[in-house]
Parts: C-alpha cells; structure tokens; sequence
C-alpha cells in the first residue's frame, strides 16, 4: 500500500511527487533555540546571490570534512519563502494518496475521522521544512530566514542553527553523488522498508551534521550522540514550540521526527562498527525494516523480518467490500497503535517483539475495514501485546492471538470476520519459536 501517513509525510516534507521520493528535508532545528525571522520575502524561489553563495561554498568544505566524503559535481542552490515551501508541498500531495492514507489511519483510529489531512499537512510542512535536497534536480534548497541569516550574521548563535540545517542538507547532496540516492529512492518497497530506509538517509545527515558541530564547539562527539542527548533532541524535535507539530496526531508526530532521531541512533551503531564506511556500505545493504533501525543489532546480525501472506477473502465481496490495497506497518507504526488513547505517542516495549506484519485495507464507500496479522519472535511476546491491546482497545478493535501471532479487525463484517478468523486458527500461527526475542 503506498502510501501510509508515514511515507506520506515523508515525501511531503521532501517536496517530491510519489511514495518513490527524490528529496529530503531538514525540519526544525531541534538542539538550540529557533531563529529571528529574515525579513519579509516574495513567495518565490530564487537563486543565491553572491554573498549567499559564498557563504554556502564555505560550508561545502565543512560538510566533505564531517562526513569524509567529496562533491564531485557543483551543488546548485536556491531560496524559497515559507509560503513557497508550502505552496510546493501542497503541489505534491495527490488526491487518492490522501484519500487512502485518511482512510486507513481513520479506520486503525490513529486520526480523528474529521481531519482534513491536506490543510494540517500543509500547515505542519510550512512551519517544520527548513531545507531540503533534491536529488531529482541536483539543487538544494533552503528557506530564506536560514540564508539571511547565514550570510549576514556570520559567528551569531542564530548563524550556528543555519549551519547545521546547511550541512545537513549538503550531505544530502553528497549521498546521491556517491551512494546512489535518487536511485534508491526509486524503488519500490513497503512502507515500513520506505521509512527504513529514510531513517539511514536521514540519520547519516544527522551524524555528518553532529560531526560538524562537534568541530565548531570543540565537543566531542561522543558527547553529542549518548542516549541521553539523543533524547534531548527527540524531545526538541517533539516540542520546540512548533505549535502545529505539537497540535499533531500521534502518528503524524512520530512520523516525522523519527526517521531523524531513530535513524542518527542506528547510524550511530554502524559508526561505531566500523567508522563512515560503514554507513557507506548501508547504502547497498538497506536496512529491511524498522525493526533493523529501532534494533541495530538486529541489522548487523542480518536478521530480516517474516514475509506473510493474506489469502483472498470472499466474504468482503458479498458483504460490499473492496480490495484497496495491503502493506506492512512495521515495529514504529504498531507502537504508535498500541499507545492510542493513553496520552504517549508510543508503546515501545509492546511493539518490541514484532517480527513482520501484513495489513489488508478494504472499502465499502467510505467506509473501511481493515485486517491485520502481526507475527511476534515468540508466544510470550505475542501474549504481551495481546495485553497492551486490550488495554487501549476500542470498540471497533477485534483482536485474536494463536501462538507467536495477533490478529486484528477493525469494522470487519460479521461473515467476513468469521472467515478471516477460521484461516488465521488453521493456518496463520506460524512455528512457535523461529527468532530470537528482541533486546529491551
């Protein structure tokens, strides 16, 4: 199913077209405080004039240093007003992408079902998007406040935020010189692998951005990347004042801060395994799922998730159904729909023994019926989220565990429910015991 809220939110935020991106983005700064505004601008892009450039070009150098990478080929660069950035946004976002990722996050309960997706996704884009890269075009990006306030204010507190957006966006432009980005981003994969594999691109800038700043305060960067830092910037990322994120449902929060900070936590474990080139050879080993990116060790010890598959249901037909489409949601999104109602974004730990997933979204109309099988490493995981289920559980929620396997229903006719239900007793479970549980 392409795409989800998830990918949605990450192809809006990289101004591309479809689900098979070509650009990436830096959103609000989330380590020091947010910048004096530049002064009113038109609602255009325009090129960088000389003194823009220059300053730029300066960090250019700075950027190949942190992330011991050269450019090979001249980075275009141009200037756009927060209107412009919106205004591009709201270009991308296609009516039927809209439609089915309202559709299904309506149907799992994880947006209020009067959301106008399009108006608060514009919103949230225009106020987070600082800059972005894009790989289609070769050119970058940024908004002009960061411009300003880089070429004129040179040394200032304010000019550091700048950088930082900067250089994290140049090595952007670095990873599709040399690690094949826009290539990559033209592949096609489910959601959870999508947003695994915008937690490296993003998590790589991340660190390169980390390793210059850690140059610039004469910090080490050990310092810059514990947990405990790390978690300063999800909280940052998270809050900071950015009212419309703060505003947010669960999932669209969560969605777009975590491929930044869970993915600087997994770059952070290549690293540390084996330096920059190691993260280069990510670029063509991707990590196959959240899971990989949540657990690192999981990545590093090759463990991929389990493939699952849905056998046609006859009973959706006769009841008025129709097949849209089926996807897997992976470790994030499943922790985000165990914490539903409990005032957290995410349960975590109830979410931690996922193993795969496949979901299967119909409509009658608009209304929709999902389902949903969930594969955990063993019965006592399986049994743990069963628990964290019922504890969140709806009325609309139709839950069943055989095994080392939980299966959901939302708004599933009565016949169709019992015919999904005979198949998932008969045939679904799976082996008792196929994987190793997941580090807590």
């Amino acid at each position: 199913m392409k795409p989800t809220l998830v990918v949605l939110l990450l192809c809006l935020a990289c101004g591309s077209a479809t689900p098979a991106t070509t650009s990436t983005t830096t959103t609000a700064s989330p380590t020091t405080e947010p910048t004096a505004p530049a002064p009113t601008r038109p609602s255009v892009s325009r090129p960088l004039d000389p003194r823009e450039r220059a300053a730029l070009d300066r960090l250019i150098g700075a950027t190949e240093l942190a992330r011991d990478l050269r450019f090979v080929r001249h980075v275009d660069a141009f200037v756009q007003s927060p209107d412009a950035i919106a205004a591009h946004a709201d270009t991308q976002l296609d009516d039927e992408d809209l439609a089915e990722a309202g559709l299904l996050y309506r149907g799992l309960g994880m947006i209020p079902p009067d959301l106008d997706l399009r108006a608060h996704l514009r919103e949230l884009l225009g106020e987070q998007v600082l800059g972005y890269f894009d790989p289609e075009e070769d050119r970058l990006v940024l908004r002009d406040e960061v411009v300003h306030i880089l070429s004129t204010r040179p040394g200032s507190p304010s000019a550091l935020d700048a950088r930082l957006v900067v250089v994290h966006e140049l090595t952007h432009a670095l990873q599709a010189h040399h690690l094949r980005l826009r290539e990559l981003h033209d592949v096609e994969r489910s959601s959870d692998a999508d947003v695994a594999f915008h937690a490296l691109v993003e998590g790589d800038a991340m660190l390169s951005m980390l390793v210059d700043l850690s140059v610039e305060m004469n910090v080490p960067l050990e310092n810059l990347v514990t947990d405990a830092a790390i978690d300063q910037l999800a909280s940052g990322a998270a809050g900071g004042g950015n009212d419309s994120l703060l505003a947010a449902p669960p999932i669209v929060r969560v969605s777009l801060v975590a491929p930044y900070v869970a993915g600087l936590r997994f770059v952070r474990a290549l690293h540390a395994s084996g330096g920059w080139r190691k993260i280069d050879d990510a670029f063509a080993r991707l990590p196959a799922s959240m899971e990989q990116v949540l657990h690192p060790e999981r990545y590093l010890q090759g463990e991929a998730p389990e493939p699952l598959t849905l056998p046609e249901f006859p009973a959706f037909a006769a009841a008025g159904f129709e097949r849209v489409d089926e996807d897997t949601l992976g470790e994030l999104e499943l922790s985000v729909f165990f914490a539903r109602g409990t005032g957290e974004d995410t349960n975590a730990a109830a979410a931690a023994g996922w193993a795969g997933d496949l979901l299967r979204l119909y409509r009658a109309g608009d209304r929709p019926a999902i389902v949903w099988v969930i594969r955990f490493d063993d019965p006592r995981e399986a049994t743990e989220a069963e628990s964290a289920l019922r504890r969140v559980a709806d009325p609309n929620d139709r839950f069943h565990r055989v095994n080392r396997s939980l299966l959901v229903c939302r708004h599933v006719p009565e016949a169709a429910e019992a015919e999904v239900l005979t198949w998932f007793r008969t045939e679904a479970a799976g082996p008792t015991v196929t994987r190793a549980p997941t580090a807590r």
